[in-house]
């Protein structure tokens, strides 16, 4: 939805699904992923990667899994700066450390254009699609 007029009726219209809805705020920020795993008692954290759409297009359901996807993926995302990089590890590392994850996980990031990094979502098994980056970071690995 991205006309302002129409947030209070679809509002309205979500709480007659559930008597609890959660409001996002709209950004248009980078899309950043790491492949996070464990290999004995450590905890690896690999630099991010990044998911690139056409521009001005948001990563759909359709733009993540159709054959037609436009969106390309880099395996080491550019022109972050020390610190973002830092921060998006550090913050994989707790993620998977603090929900006592175990194995191999991917975890999403949005960076915003002030360059707040904000965790998306953790994904608990990753590598199932063709163009799953986890298995591009796997073979690169070792």
């Amino acid at each position: 939805m991205t006309e302002e007029e129409q947030l209070s009726t679809c509002i309205a219209d979500a709480f007659t699904f559930s008597d609890q809805v959660l409001i996002e705020k709209a950004i248009q920020p980078r899309e950043l992923e790491v492949a996070a795993f464990q290999v004995g008692d450590e905890i690896i954290v690999t630099k991010p990667g990044e998911i690139r759409c056409p521009e001005g297009s948001f990563y759909t359901f359709e733009e993540k899994y159709s054959e037609g996807s436009s969106s390309n993926t880099q395996i080491e995302a550019l022109d972050l700066s020390e610190e973002q990089v830092a921060c998006i590890r550090d913050y994989a590392h707790q993620a998977f450390k603090q929900l006592r994850l175990k194995d191999m996980s991917r975890i999403d990031f949005f960076l915003t254009e002030n360059g707040t990094v904000l965790v998306n979502e953790i994904n608990t098994f990753p590598g199932m699609t063709p163009i799953s980056m986890f298995l591009n970071w796997s073979s690169i690995m070792g």
